[in-house]
């Protein structure tokens, strides 16, 4: 005779708010002190609506998903909070925060971004990999990854200054610190739209691409000068977007160097 074990269902409960710990690695890292004064007071009046979702920790538990809905009824003054109780590993507890957090829509991309990283780093995950857990594309995943190359300074005036991520990825198109953060400061003073912040972008990348001085004769020996200001301008195209190639051949005494750039769709 076979014997099936029965699979524990989550558990809902009630668990004082002073026995649940932080997770290890927050998907939020910022959080809106206005808005979550507001949730404190809607708590306060009408009780938290939406449970928590925790794991069992010793004999405390950590929280997955409601972290936020958790510091507003600690401000609220309540003691316990309705919760979830489930029994998850780190990767799936992790990749259960994030989803949580991305499906309500109320996660920064910047924080979707080093959520992802943490995933990918703790567990070795592929892109692919990680996709398939979080239910996205591999190209969401690494358009996402990418804004963790941004500066610190430059994430920090992303997030205080609300812009898009339309809007940052054009800035990651530059290479200078300091100018993504006049490009962000510009942007914010002028309530640029995407469009105009790529037109802003285009045009200091524009701005960087080399000039040869006409004036000055270039010999034999300065073939080198010429052939790293040619690189560096097909450098600049590839930043900006383009689909440059650059190919050169030297023979019969003459240097060629020919650049293709692919037509846009």
């Amino acid at each position: 005779m076979f014997k099936f074990k029965k699979k524990k269902l989550p558990l809902l409960t009630e668990i004082l708010i002073s026995d649940i710990l932080p997770p290890p690695q927050k998907p939020r890292r910022y959080f809106e002190i206005t808005k979550l004064d507001e949730l404190s007071r809607s708590i306060r009046r009408y009780g938290v609506l939406q449970p928590i979702l925790v794991r069992p920790l010793g004999k405390k538990y950590e929280i997955i998903a409601g972290e936020r809905r958790l510091r507003a009824a600690s401000l609220a003054g309540l003691r316990r909070i309705p919760s979830i109780v489930m029994n998850m590993s780190d990767s799936d507890a992790a990749a259960a925060a994030l989803i949580e957090n991305m499906q309500r829509e109320n996660l920064s991309f910047l924080d979707e971004s080093g959520g992802m990283r943490s995933l990918a780093e703790n567990d070795c995950m592929s892109v692919s990999n990680l996709a398939y857990m979080l239910s996205v594309t591999d190209e969401t995943v690494e358009q996402k990854l990418r804004f963790e190359k941004l500066p610190v300074s430059v994430k920090k005036a992303i997030l205080y200054n609300k812009i898009t991520e339309e809007q940052a990825k054009q800035i990651m198109r530059l290479d200078d610190e300091e100018t993504m953060l006049k490009v962000a400061k510009k942007i914010v003073q002028n309530g640029y739209d995407t469009s105009q912040t790529r037109e802003l972008v285009e045009k200091i990348l524009l701005s960087e691409m080399p000039v040869l001085q006409p004036n000055k004769k270039y010999k034999g020996g300065d073939l080198r000068l010429i052939r790293n200001t040619l690189n560096k301008t097909v450098d600049i195209m590839k930043r900006s977007g383009m689909r440059a190639k650059a190919s050169e051949r030297d023979e019969d005494g003459c240097y060629e160097y020919t650049i293709k750039v692919e037509k846009a769709n």
